[in-house]
């Protein structure tokens, strides 16, 4: 989370409306019709415990503001910035067409790498937008070899699992972990599907993954609200004056990897703060943040 101190009510106004997101259906609501909620998401909460806080993801959006409206602030990041601390062997080939042959990195695959590592604000949360067949896995693969620390890759389905299992088993010569498909055997450099890593959430070995991880990569961002049951719809608030819980989802896996670097990849990332979103591209915003490469 981002937090902050010293609020005044003009900077707290000024921080909720960039990290408020308007949510698509609203309308379909009784709680909305009756005006006992605003349709939409405020991702900027408030506790007398914990004062004002918003999720990481939208650190860039609040600074942007800030400065914007020449709001004075300082911003201190207290977060250990990772040392490379795992030599993943990069083998300098690819798996192509069932063929191991020589990798040669495509130039807008390298500034993707570039941008994901070097512009996004605060360094290491953004997500990278491209389309399908473009070498989403491959651009991961050259950040793995780049940050050199250990990595969770996030993929949501079990083919997924095997189609990036076997591409960075050859891209790789470390030891390349499998949570999914009824495996839990992680490593320096694992491969999970969402399903399992939500199946585990709340146990000693879920919490022994998450602690170890310095890199999160998430495969398909754009499913970041979604639970993990394929098209299940997270619910619209009640009848109350606040939203009603949402079940646990992907989103929850995500807030709760405490990895510095998280990264989103999708073709079709989206989140309009002046048009109604999804809740996944709401959740988004909140988790990895901006979109940093198109």
């Amino acid at each position: 989370h981002l937090s902050f101190k010293n609020l005044d009510s003009a900077t707290v106004k000024l921080v909720d409306s960039v990290t408020s997101y308007a949510v698509q259906g609203a309308w379909f609501s009784s709680a909305f019709r009756t005006k006992a909620w605003d349709g939409r998401t405020h991702l900027l909460t408030f506790s007398r415990s914990l004062g004002y806080r918003v999720h990481a993801g939208c650190t860039a959006d609040v600074i942007q503001a800030l400065q914007r409206d020449r709001v004075p602030f300082e911003f201190i990041d207290r977060r250990r910035v990772p040392e490379p601390t795992c030599d993943h062997g990069w083998t300098g080939k690819i798996l192509a067409d069932g063929k191991v042959v020589d990798f040669e990195a495509r130039s807008y695959q390298v500034d993707a790498v570039r941008a994901m590592v070097t512009t996004c604000p605060p360094l290491g949360r953004c997500v990278v937008k491209l389309p399908i067949r473009s070498g989403k896995t491959v651009v991961a693969a050259i950040a793995i070899a780049t940050l050199s620390v250990p990595t969770l890759f996030v993929v949501t389905s079990d083919l997924l699992l095997d189609q990036t299992v076997r591409l960075y088993r050859t891209m790789f010569s470390t030891k390349v972990g499998v949570v999914g498909a009824g495996t839990w055997d992680p490593s320096s450099l694992t491969v999970a599907t969402i399903q399992t890593l939500h199946h585990r959430l709340g146990t000693p070995e879920f919490a022994a993954l998450m602690n170890l991880v310095d890199l999160a990569f998430l495969d398909e961002v754009h499913h970041l609200g979604s639970a993990p049951k394929r098209g299940a719809a997270a619910p619209l608030p009640t009848k109350t004056n606040k939203p009603r819980r949402e079940s646990v989802n992907w989103k929850d896996i995500v807030l709760k990897c405490p990895a510095f670097w998280k990264i989103g990849l999708s073709a079709t990332p989206y989140c309009d703060i002046h048009k109604p979103s999804e809740r996944s591209g709401i959740w988004m915003k909140a988790a990895p943040g901006s979109i940093v490469f198109e």
